[in-house]
């Protein structure tokens, strides 16, 4: 069996103005699937001829020259001959749809990933699994137990509804494979010269201890940065270390470029603080090169995985972070870094806010945030 890849070049590319973790893991698996790849021909569906044409540039950079079939909603049928489809996101509930209407149900397999499980978009997408044409040999990739157990949740709620509305007694599901996330470890080894030119780019000497935050810099939707900032306010009087903090990411806006450095000043004012744009290459490369130690308190609902401390990792750098989703798969405590214990409302206090987002009184970004 070979594969097609659902392309949209926005889900497989980390060069856009809005980096998130899904385009970081698109990209990573696109570059492994087309260079580790065994098989003689490839296989795209596309919504979009010039879709293809950014497919095959990618294929001839990555060294190959194979032949590029291309699938598109005029010939969906041809599907069959690579006998599975593999989708950027979690929807395969539509094509599921055009598979009944065009072919055989066993025709081609179905496989999508999750992402963020916590939007109702998302949420909405999973609950129709069990009204959709999806078949036991689809399948949604969960890249953590934390998702799959989330997943099982959603899907649980709208099973008891469906038999308390309809008597439903018969449930079809695809299957819900753990595979974590992975990365191009080669990205990550760095030279001593290397670590030295970053090092010098940054201006810090070399006794001083770099300690790297890298991903979105958000309030709500990422990693609150108090914790860090305190502990690294605390471990500089303690230590009597010079601590150089580098965070390496994006903000959304002006007003929480302000609010995060304003943050910086007042709780870890003995802590310099260097600040790079995460969606240039080069500068990611600089603040891994440079970082001795990686940190990430995420906190946020929607975190399903976590790939900035696998890259860490791979990197050679230990790990703090918080004990938390898909970071606690991947991070062993005492052996890759630390785990930081966390604490939540118990179960039910939180209503109010999952009411609020429902009844679509707070955006998805204020629940987050509250």
């Amino acid at each position: 069996m070979n594969c097609a890849i659902y392309y949209h070049p926005e889900a497989y590319n980390t060069s856009g103005a809005k980096l998130m973790g899904r385009n970081a893991a698109g990209e990573s698996f696109l570059r492994a699937f087309i260079k580790y790849s065994q098989s003689n021909q490839f296989w795209v569906q596309v919504e979009n001829k010039e879709y293809a044409v950014d497919f095959k540039k990618k294929m001839f950079d990555l060294g190959r020259s194979e032949s590029l079939s291309i699938v598109d909603s005029k010939s969906l049928s041809v599907l069959s001959k690579p006998g599975m489809v593999f989708y950027p996101g979690p929807n395969i509930c539509e094509g599921a749809l055009h598979r009944g209407i065009v072919s055989r149900p066993n025709s081609w397999s179905l496989c999508g990933i999750t992402h963020t499980t916590s939007s109702a978009n998302v949420m909405d997408i999973i609950s129709n699994f069990l009204i959709s044409p999806i078949q036991p040999w689809d399948s949604l990739i969960c890249t953590s137990n934390a998702v799959k157990n989330n997943v099982e949740l959603i899907l649980q709620s709208q099973v008891d509804y469906l038999k308390e509305r309809l008597g439903i007694s018969k449930l079809v599901l695809p299957q819900l494979p753990v595979i974590p996330l992975g990365v191009h470890s080669s990205d990550f080894h760095y030279s001593l010269d290397e670590k030295y030119y970053a090092r010098s780019k940054l201006e810090v000497n070399s006794d001083s201890i770099v300690v790297l935050y890298l991903g979105r810099l958000s309030f709500h939707a990422k990693a609150h940065p108090l914790a860090m900032f305190k502990a690294l306010e605390d471990a500089a009087a303690n230590s009597e270390k010079d601590i150089v903090l580098v965070e390496c990411g994006w903000h959304a806006n002006d007003s929480i470029r302000e609010s995060f450095a304003d943050a910086a000043d007042k709780v870890c004012p003995s802590i310099r603080h260097i600040v790079l744009d995460g969606r240039n290459i080069d500068n990611r490369k600089i603040a891994w090169s440079s970082a001795d130690i990686f940190c990430s308190l995420s906190d946020n609902i929607q975190e399903t995985f976590g790939i900035t401390p696998v890259e860490a990792m791979a990197a050679g750098i230990p790990v703090v972070v918080s004990d938390w989703d898909g970071y606690r798969d991947t991070v062993r405590d005492g052996i890759d870094g630390f785990l930081i214990p966390t604490l939540m409302p118990e179960m039910g206090l939180g209503m109010d806010l999952a009411l609020r987002y429902a009844l679509k009184l707070d955006s998805y970004d204020m629940y987050c945030g509250n």
